[in-house]
C-alpha cells in the first residue's frame, strides 16, 4: 500500500514550516516514508521486513554510552544536608522538593567545562558505537532550546547553549550513532503528567489529581517536545522512559510520530509495559538487568557503573573495569547490548572514575572487539569457565576462569572443529583439540608457551573455526 500523497505532503510541510531541518533531511524523509504509509487516522504502518532493517545496525553495534544529565547534578544526590537513597536523578521525588525551589537549580547551572568533543571521543575511544543523552528526565527540565516550553536549559540557565546539538555534530563527526531519552510519562514539572499507577507523581505540588488530564500533557508538551526533538537532531534512537501510564492509543500516537517524522529513528521498548515487550524495535530491560538467557529479539541493558544514573558526589561502588568487561560479554553471549551509562558533573566534566572504566575497557575492545561486535549469542550452553559468542563459522570462548590443567571444556559441541587459537594471537599458532564421545571438545592452552601479551586478566578469548554452525 502505498503512501496518500496528501499525508505526505501536510508531514513534509509541518516538517519544513519549522525551519529546523534542512533540505537534505527533507529529501530523505521523502524517500523513507515511501516504505511505509499513513492511514486516514493518522497513523504510521510499515512491513516487518523494514523494522528488521532499521534494527540493523543496533544489534551489530553491542556497545553504547548512556547519559544522564540535567539540573539534579547541581545536588548530586544530597539536599539541604540531607543524603537521598538510590538515584540522584530522582531527588526532586525523593525529597519532595516543590517546583518553585527546584526551577532556582536552573539559575546555578552553567556547565561551563561541558566539551562534545572530549564527551563522543570518549565514547570512541571505548569502543561505543552510539550515544544516548536524556534530553528531558523526570524532573522535567529540557536540556536543549525548546520551543514548546521556557524550562529549557537555553532559556532558564547561564550556559544559554545547547548541549544536544553539540553532541549530536560530535557524535557523527565519528561515525557513532545519537539518540535522545525522553520521559515520557513522568514530569514532575507539569501538573497533568500524573503516573497514578506508580505513585511516583508531583503530588506535593498537585494533590488534586481528580483534576489531572495526561492526554493534555502529552498534546501540549511531551509530542510537541519529541517533535522538536525528531526535526532538529535527527536522532537515530528515540529512548522513552515510561511506566504504563500511557493507553494503547496514546503509545501509537507517539509511535506514529515518531515513524512519520524519522522512518529509520529505532524506539526502545519503555512506551508501555517493560515485562510484555509490546512498544518498540527492541526491548530496554529493568535498570540494569540481564536476561538470564538467549533470547530471540533485540535487547538492551541500560546498566551503571555503581548505583545511580545521575552523578552523586557520594559515590562509592563503582564497578572496576574488570566487571565492566564481563558484564559486556555476557551480555553479548546472550544477544544483547550494553548501554553503559555515565553521570557527568554539573560543571560538564565526566568523573575521573568513569572515564578509567571507559578508557580500559576500550582497550579490551581494541585487542578483542571482533568476538563482540556484529556477533550473535551463544550457541552453546552457558559453560562455568566463561562465555561465548558466534559470528558465521567462529565461536569465541572467552575465558573469565582459568581452567585446572589448561583443559579448556567446550560443552555439547556437535560442529567439526578445524582449528583453534588465541584470538590475541597475530601468528594464529593451533592450539591442540580433542574430542571425547562426539559432544565435548577439550582446548589444550598451552600457557607454557603462549606469549604474555595473549593472555588476558578481564578475559582472554579463544576462537574456534567451525565447518558450519
Amino acid at each position: 500500500m502505498k503512501l496518500v500523497g496528501r499525508h505526505l505532503k501536510n508531514v513534509l510541510f509541518s516538517i519544513a514550516f519549522t525551519s529546523l531541518i534542512s533540505p537534505a533531511v527533507v529529501s530523505a524523509a521523502t524517500s523513507e516514508l515511501a516504505k511505509g504509509y499513513i492511514d486516514s487516522d493518522g497513523k504510521w504502518h510499515e512491513t516487518e521486513s523494514l523494522s528488521k532493517k532499521r534494527l540493523k545496525w543496533w544489534r551489530k553495534a553491542k556497545f553504547g554510552m548512556f547519559i544522564h544529565w540535567g539540573l539534579y547534578a547541581i545536588p548530586a544526590g544530597q539536599w539541604k544536608g540531607d543524603q537521598a537513597e538510590g538515584y540522584s536523578e530522582w531527588i526532586m521525588w525523593k525529597k519532595r522538593i516543590p517546583v518553585e525551589q527546584y526551577e532556582k537549580l536552573a539559575k546555578k547551572f552553567n556547565p561551563v567545562k561541558f566539551d562534545a568533543e572530549k564527551w563522543a571521543e570518549l565514547a570512541k575511544q571505548a569502543g561505543m558505537k552510539y550515544m544516548v543523552i536524556t534530553t528531558k528526565h523526570h524532573d522535567g527540565f529540557a536540556m536543549y532550546l525548546s520551543k514548546v516550553s521556557k524550562y529549557n536549559i537555553i532559556d532558564a540557565t547561564p550556559f544559554k547553549r545547547d548541549p544536544i546539538k553539540e553532541l549530536a555534530e560530535a557524535c557523527r563527526k565519528r561515525g557513532i550513532k545519537f539518540g535522545c531519552y525522553y520521559s515520557a510519562d513522568r514530569d514532575w514539572h507539569h501538573p497533568d503528567a500524573f503516573c497514578p499507577n506508580q505513585g511516583e507523581g508531583n503530588t506535593w505540588d498537585y494533590p488534586d489529581t481528580t483534576r489531572e488530564d495526561f492526554d493534555k500533557y502529552l498534546e501540549q508538551k511531551a509530542i510537541p517536545q519529541v517533535k522538536e526533538l525528531l526535526i532538529r537532531y535527527c536522532p537515530d534512537i528515540m529512548w522513552f522512559d515510561g511506566v504504563g501510564t500511557k493507553t494503547g492509543r496514546q503509545n501509537k500516537n507517539i509511535i506514529a510520530t515518531v515513524r512519520r517524522l524519522q522512518p529509520d529513528c529505532l524506539i526502545n521498548s519503555r512506551l508501555g509495559d517493560w515485562k510484555s515487550f509490546k512498544w518498540g524495535d527492541y526491548r530496554s530491560m529493568d535498570d540494569d538487568r540481564v536476561a538470564d538467557k538467549l533470547l530471540p529479539y533485540g535487547w538492551e541493558n541500560p546498566g551503571t557503573m555503581n548505583n545511580t544514573y545521575g552523578y552523586n558526589k557520594n559515590a562509592t561502588d563503582w564497578r572496576t573495569p574488570k566487571e565492566t568487561i564481563r558484564m559486556l560479554v555476557d551480555i553479548a553471549s546472550k544477544g544483547g547490548n550494553y548501554l553503559l551509562n555515565i553521570g557527568p558533573k554539573a560543571d560538564g566534566t565526566i568523573p575521573a572514575k568513569a572515564v578509567r572504566i571507559l578508557q580500559e575497557t576500550g582497550k579490551w575492545l581494541d585487542k578483542y572487539g571482533q568476538s563482540i561486535y556484529d556477533t550473535e549469542g551463544s550457541p552453546i550452553p552457558r559453560p562455568d569457565w566463561g562465555r561465548c559468542t558466534a559470528k558465521n563459522n567462529r565461536l569465541f570462548l572467552h575465558i573469565f576462569h582459568w581452567p585446572q590443567n589448561d583443559k579448556l571444556i567446550v560443552p555439547k559441541l556437535t560442529n567439526r572443529v578445524k582449528k583453534a587459537y588465541y584470538l590475541a594471537d597475530p601468528d594464529r599458532k593451533k592450539l591442540n583439540l580433542q574430542r571425547k564421545d562426539n559432544k565435548n571438545v577439550t582446548i589444550d592452552l598451552d600457557t607454557i608457551n603462549a606469549s604474555p601479551k595473549i593472555l588476558n586478566d578481564s578475559d582472554t578469548v579463544v576462537v574456534l573455526e567451525l565447518d558450519s554452525q
